[in-house]
């Protein structure tokens, strides 16, 4: 590095990500980001924003195949990048193929090359064509992230159990071969990859599925796929490695160190020695960090190397913990973190019980910049990543949630806010394919969930009527397609820019998670039917049938009703629910609308319930009001027959209005925590773990797609956070599979959508149809220019 130009001068003054790579001891800046050889070393500066201003992570990232000189170098410019920007960022030690969360964050996508410039770029399967041929193996160690590993170009390389890319870069060929043992997640992420590299180029994809042992390859693409990797002939699915298992966790530096009792330990001897500083079965304190010294705090799932402000002789600290990792017998992946006094993330004093809020030198927490630092809190780690953690976040949150006035108070203010309006109108407009029909009077507040509608409403809030205000709702059902989705996007999108600009708010909605100002607009008459639109339908009526609905509010102004299943098994006894049963345009009689009041209702619900049967009562139908337990026979025979419902309430138990908690990363260095007052059914994610908290009941739900030990970690959560809120003993914990809730569950979300369950998107046959397209349209062109 020349010592007269920094390549650090003006970094980390904007959001974003800078890669530099070590070559011959000095830095050179990288432009193909997310690319790693395995024989080098790289620096990453993260540049991300916060509520206190930027805030800083470095990386140094260490390939398998460097040495030990191009490690040590990398650390000092580590060192020295954090210099420069004021001593305040936390600094990451990653090591190929044992990245943390922060690393795989920054690069969605990472591709890992053989070589390295000591090296010479070396290739495995260079001199084919005028370009090299690599073989990749892909993971994806998380639903956000896909890695490829450049493997030795050969068939023992292949397993059952993986999906590998195979990439002749001079023949402009590339082939996505997909084991047989390999889920939907890993086939997905690797089309996503043969995408990425295809991009801008005109490579040719192939796609090859392996096959049972007692099958044969077969397929004009296959036996130039394994001619590439060595073979003369086409080999037999036997020939093939069985399925590898993924590393056991015990092996991972994240489980080696949490079992254990926090410990710290003081760096001596050019940050060779360690020195115990804590008892072994006490928290370390705060009074321990000497501010002349450098400690490691071994806790967490992670090797932190603190840094004294009056430390004169520091070495770089994630040297010195990759030297702390080798001294304890830990593995060479162990994630390390260095962080200076006063900079500390919260994660990091969190395993100090006597912790103050002030460093005893009372020094101002600014870097060089004069961005002042929150702290010590959540820090540069904005999420909590331990149980106990996530727990109190859990706590905290829906502490927050019962202060912020849910309920009757936010019902209240809303009500009060629509009082001061002196006028209000609005217009709706549903969307049919390509065309946009204006809705009838009778028909304003009715909505299906096969369609998308845009809703204009004017209001006033002064005396004078030219002063108009407008707010344009874009609302989406669940089931409308793409097409209806954005042709009312480009209609709501007009109004807002063009036709009532600078005097209009866009608002998005979602069914099933209307804002209060948007379901009060049709005071307690919104109605939410299943399907699409009829295009004969009669203003104001149902389709002829027997339609049920489910009725949510706090107050009959704020009520809307949604249409679910019309059986039996669709009650619960905490809800109101409506039942129609309509007859064609032009009977002599109309069935009465029963009203259905469960047992664990509210008065507001059922006063709520009482508007929507009011409205669905036309062509003077009458409302005949049910109680549970007392149906007529009429009632059980609209709806199939009794069945099994949910009859229990699940409200009450101290647990307050229910709450949807999703938990994020449970099996890797930590644990994420979400909170949603308000959900739908569209909101569980079969990716991870959610807690639904509805008082009475704690419900683990285990998405399709979670990892196995994902479930152990959301048991210990659910108990925990139940202690915490005093209700051991007084809620039961139910554990709930994706494909299989009871209706005592799916009652807590509004318009349950049984048939949704089975009907999820393949991602990945969507994206096996998309490359079908392209390589159609391909070779449609390449005809077309033959001729």
């Amino acid at each position: 590095m020349s010592s007269t130009a920094s390549p650090f001068t003006g970094c980390g003054r904007e959001a974003g990500v800078k890669v530099w790579r070590v070559k011959d001891f000095n830095l050179v800046e990288e432009k193909d980001v997310g690319s790693f050889y395995s024989g080098d070393c790289y620096l990453i500066l993260d540049t991300f924003k916060t509520e206190s201003g930027l805030r800083h992570h470095v990386h140094f990232w260490l390939g398998k195949d460097t040495t030990a000189d191009e490690s040590g170098s990398v650390a000092i410019f580590a060192a020295q990048l954090d210099d420069s920007l004021g001593g305040g960022p936390v600094q990451f030690r990653q090591v190929q193929g044992s990245e943390s969360p922060e690393f795989q964050r920054l690069f969605p996508r990472q591709r890992y090359l053989a070589g390295g410039y000591a090296s010479g770029f070396r290739d495995a399967g260079a001199g084919r064509g005028e370009g090299p041929v690599r073989l990749y193996q892909v993971k994806s160690p998380n639903k956000n992230c896909v890695q490829m590993f450049e493997v030795p170009l050969k068939l023992s390389s292949l397993n059952h159990g993986d999906c590998f890319l195979l990439e002749d870069v001079g023949a402009r060929l590339l082939w996505v071969w997909r084991g047989r043992g390999s889920n939907i997640r890993e086939k997905a992420r690797a089309l996503e990859a043969a995408a990425v590299f295809k991009e801008g180029t005109s490579m040719k994809t192939y796609t090859l599925d392996d096959v049972p042992d007692d099958d044969k390859y077969t397929g004009g693409d296959v036996a130039p796929f394994f001619s590439r990797l060595g073979c003369a002939t086409v080999p037999s699915p036997s020939e093939v490695k069985d399925a590898e298992p993924d590393a056991p966790a015990a092996t991972t530096a994240a489980t080696a160190t949490t079992a254990a009792v926090a410990k710290l330990y003081k760096v001596s001897g050019g940050g060779k020695s360690f020195e115990p500083v804590s008892a072994d079965d006490a928290a370390p304190s705060h009074s321990q960090l000497a501010p002349g010294g450098q400690f490691v705090l071994n806790a967490g799932g992670c090797i932190w190397v603190w840094t004294g402000p009056d430390c004169d002789k520091a070495e770089p600290p994630l040297k010195v913990g990759g030297q702390f990792a080798a001294a304890q017998g830990l593995p060479v992946s162990s994630l390390v973190k260095a962080v200076k006094a006063r900079f500390e993330p919260g994660v990091f004093t969190a395993h100090f019980p006597d912790w103050q809020a002030d460093d005893a030198g009372g020094r101002a927490r600014a870097d060089s910049y004069g961005t002042v630092y929150g702290g010590p809190g959540k820090g540069t780690d904005e999420q909590p990543y331990n149980v106990d953690e996530a727990v109190a976040a859990m706590v905290a949150a829906a502490a927050a949630a019962a202060d912020g006035g849910e309920g009757g108070a936010k019902a209240n203010g809303l009500e009060a806010a629509f009082n001061n309006l002196t006028s209000s109108k609005f217009q709706v407009w549903a969307q049919i394919g390509n065309s946009s029909l204006e809705l009838p009077r009778q028909e304003v507040g009715q909505f299906c969930d096969g369609a998308s509608y845009v809703v204009l409403h004017t209001y006033s809030t002064s005396k004078d009527p030219t002063d108009l205000r407008y707010a344009v709702y874009c609302w989406q059902g669940r089931h409308c397609g793409n097409l209806e989705q954005g042709r009312a996007a480009l209609k709501a999108a007009d109004l807002h820019k063009a036709t009532y600009a600078g005097k209009s708010t866009l608002v998005r909605v979602e069914q099933n998670l209307e804002p209060g100002h948007f379901i009060r607009l049709f005071k307690g008459g919104m109605l939410v039917r299943k399907g699409p639109r009829p295009s004969n339908m009669a203003p104001g009526r149902s389709p002829p049938g027997v339609h049920l609905y489910q009725v949510k509010g706090e107050a009959a102004a704020a009520a809307h009703a949604v249409e679910v299943d019309a059986v039996a098994a669709s009650l619960s006894s905490s809800d109101c629910f409506v039942l129609e049963r309509a007859a064609a345009v032009g009977a002599q009689a109309q069935e009465p609308v029963m009203l259905w009041l469960g047992r664990g209702s509210s008065a507001a619900e059922q006063e709520a319930a009482v508007a929507v049967a009011a409205a669905l009562s036309v062509g003077g139908a009458a409302v005949e009001r049910v109680e549970e337990g007392k149906e007529p026979a009429a009632f059980w025979e609209a709806l199939g027959g009794k069945a099994d419902y949910a009859k229990e309430s699940t409200r009450g138990g101290g647990g307050g209005a229910p709450k949807l908690f999703h938990l994020r990363d449970c099996a890797g260095r930590g644990l994420k925590v979400e909170m949603y007052s308000s959900f739908s059914q569209d909101t569980l994610c079969n990716d991870d773990v959610m807690l639904l908290d509805v008082g009475t009941e704690m419900f683990v739900w285990y998405g399709s797609s979670c990892k196995p030990m994902e479930r152990p970690r959301a048991r210990d959560v659910a108990a925990r956070y139940l202690a915490a809120t005093g209700r051991t003993g007084k809620a039961i914990t139910v554990e709930v599979e994706s494909g299989q809730e009871p209706p005592f569950f799916t009652c807590n979300f509004v318009g349950w959508d049984s048939a949704a369950v089975t009907s999820i998107p393949d991602v990945y046959a969507d994206k096996v149809r998309a490359m079908s397209l392209g390589a159609a349209a391909d070779n449609g062109a390449a005809a077309t220019s033959s001729k």
